[in-house]
């Protein structure tokens, strides 16, 4: 069964829709900006304004379950296999959880709609948690709309114009309930060492 969560931020307000198949929810955060983003055509570009090289996500569009290895997605838990998607955030990947009565589920978006690290703190500023972070001396925040006990999303600016949201959605059985803004920080962290490593 498949569980899912659309969240979508417009003009500054947030609007929560959540499904779910079962008594859990999980939390897609997609924060909208109609600039047209521009794309550079390497991994690494100029220095960013934290002094952390510029990245980008361009060669994983198409193919999103790349970015993360076997070892990284093992380091996370037990998982069905990974299913790329597509929407109007932009290009996903989704780990469900092989059990999903109690493992958790993990999702990689690349955010393609314009999007900046600043527009996404603005928009989700005035959720219930919403924290800006510093991931591996990347700018980044880490959000939910209701307690960040179950779901959370961190949106990590890797470049001027790129910005990539790593989402969690924990279950009560699971050890780590209670800490899912930790759980997408470390999602977060695996997808920059993967770009780091391009």
């Amino acid at each position: 069964m498949k569980r899912r969560v659309l969240a979508v931020l417009t003009i500054g307000i947030a609007i929560s829709s959540v499904t779910a198949c079962s008594e859990d929810s999980t939390g897609r955060a997609t924060p909208e900006n109609n600039t047209p983003p521009s794309r550079s055509s390497t991994s690494t570009v100029t220095s960013s304004a934290s002094g952390s090289p510029q990245l980008s996500f361009d060669e994983f569009l198409s193919k999103p379950c790349d970015i993360l290895t076997t070892e990284q997605v093992a380091s996370l838990g037990s998982f069905k296999a990974p299913k790329p998607e597509d929407d109007s955030t932009g290009p996903s990947c989704r780990l469900s959880g092989a059990d999903t009565a109690v493992d958790p589920s993990y999702e990689v978006t690349f955010m393609t709609e314009g999007n900046t690290i600043e527009s996404v703190r603005e928009n989700t500023g005035s959720y219930a948690i919403s924290e800006e972070k510093e991931i591996d001396s990347y700018p980044a925040v880490s959000f939910d709309s209701t307690d960040g006990l179950r779901n959370c999303s961190t949106a990590v600016g890797i470049s001027d114009d790129q910005v990539f949201l790593a989402q969690t959605n924990i279950n009560k059985s699971d050890p780590n309930y209670g800490k899912a803004c930790v759980s997408s920080e470390k999602l977060a962290s695996l997808v920059l060492e993967s770009l780091n490593s391009r």
